[in-house]
């Protein structure tokens, strides 16, 4: 299952032989019409040799070429709009368009890559909605790229009209050393399957699962008191204290072993970070900030992966992490033994259940890994937050403390019927 060694061939490289066609061919077509344009007005048939001959020209010719080959295809796709847009009636718009100051919207780029490393998510776009409402399209290089604060929008592209929206070629080329053919990076029969697969086992209530997720929240919360113990009361990164939690549960629940992230020490104010890059953890987070840099970089991010995959290092590992448990858990199945299990159990882990419906291993570990970024980063983002809210607003966390004890007491874990 491992996913090709690459060596000197990166993922970008065939993105890049395949787009060799569409950059050859828009100067062979200049060059031909102007060819028969010379020859349909009697000029000498060497006069297009002649102009090619010239270096000025020359340069100037493939540029100028390509502007037309794009221009010409811009103004076909706005017709073929403009034609969808009659057919489905009078009250379906375009987003308005945001024009940057350079050619293409170039200059969008840098001011993405600056705004990831230094502001907040989602500021560089929040500029926009009060001037150009809900919905916006930020086109780089003629591809449409569609932002949205609109609850309705967002409704029709998560659920009712789900399957409109479909990941698409050039989605899954840029997530698949990660994602693989995961289902957030699967259209068609293959996501039907990563649903069919994955769903039924969400569906059986686990009070394992409550337990397991309170063992390792007790773990944090113990963390957390005995660096606020100490002397001088040290500030608490309570983000990365809370993505640690959010991993070993996930893994745990997903493989049945933990990372054991929180047996790290945590970060400490004004120190330099411990180098931690070889920990699953952070091997976990850089995977997924190349996949954004891809988005960030548009159509051109195959230049910079050529000749590497920028995400191999950081797989390889999660690789170590997640391989050796999944061949040890197939390896019981071809041996019998995970029969002997009785099938749906309270203690089975996803990977069980995975590996009763296939014995495909990429396809069981790419969706291992798709549902763990979706349970960790949502689960993660959620209590950041929640705990951000709650410290603006006290009287708010007072009213929510004062139910919580009066529902779960000081003492039990939740249950699933209280």
């Amino acid at each position: 299952m491992q996913r090709g060694s690459r060596t000197w061939i990166g993922p970008g490289l065939p993105v890049v032989l395949r787009s060799i066609p569409g950059l050859l061919v828009p100067p062979i077509v200049i060059y031909t019409g102007l060819a028969i344009g010379c020859s349909l007005n009697g000029v000498e048939s060497d006069c297009p040799r002649a102009c090619i001959a010239n270096p000025v020209l020359r340069i100037l010719s493939v540029p100028l070429a390509l502007w037309i080959y794009f221009s010409l295809g811009s103004f076909i796709k706005y017709l073929r709009r403009q034609q969808d847009r009659r057919s489905l009636g009078p009250d379906v718009i375009e987003p308005p368009h945001i024009k940057k100051k350079l050619p293409g919207n170039i200059d969008w780029i840098p001011e993405a890559i600056r705004a990831r490393d230094q502001e907040y998510i989602g500021d560089m776009f929040s500029q926009y909605f009060p001037t150009h409402g809900h919905t916006f399209n930020m086109k780089i290089f003629g591809l449409d790229q569609v932002f949205t604060c609109d609850p309705e929008c967002i409704k029709a592209v998560l659920s009712t009209d789900f399957n409109s929206f479909e990941k698409g070629k050039k989605f899954k080329i840029k997530m698949d050393t990660v994602l693989g053919v995961g289902v957030f990076n699967s259209d068609g029969d293959m996501w039907q399957l990563h649903r069919s697969m994955s769903r039924p086992y969400f569906h059986r209530e686990r009070v394992t699962h409550i337990d397991l997720f309170a063992q390792h929240s007790d773990i944090a919360i113990k963390r957390l008191l005995t660096r606020l113990s100490e002397p001088g009361l040290p500030a608490v990164d309570f983000q990365d204290l809370v993505g640690r939690f959010t991993l070993d549960s996930a893994t745990e629940f997903l493989f049945g072993s933990s990372t054991h992230s929180l047996d790290a020490p945590l970060p400490r104010p004004n120190e330099p970070p411990v180098d931690e890059s070889a920990t699953f953890a952070a091997a976990f987070g850089r995977a997924q900030e190349l996949l954004m840099r891809r988005f960030v970089l548009g159509s051109f991010w195959p230049w910079f992966e050529l000749f590497k995959d920028r995400t191999e290092g950081s797989m390889e590992v999660i690789n170590a992490f997640t391989n050796p448990i999944l061949q040890a858990k197939l390896r019981e199945k071809r041996e019998g033994l995970l029969s002997l299990k009785e099938k749906g159990n309270e203690g089975d882990t996803l990977l069980d259940h995975l590996v009763g419906f296939s014995d495909d291993e990429r396809v069981i570990k790419d969706e291992l890994l798709n549902i763990l970024i979706a349970g960790r980063d949502t689960t993660a983002a959620t209590l950041t937050f929640a705990c951000y809210a709650l410290a603006m607003y006290p009287e708010c966390l007072a009213k929510l403390r004062a139910e919580v004890l009066a529902t779960f007491g000081t003492s039990d874990y939740p249950t699933l019927e209280a």
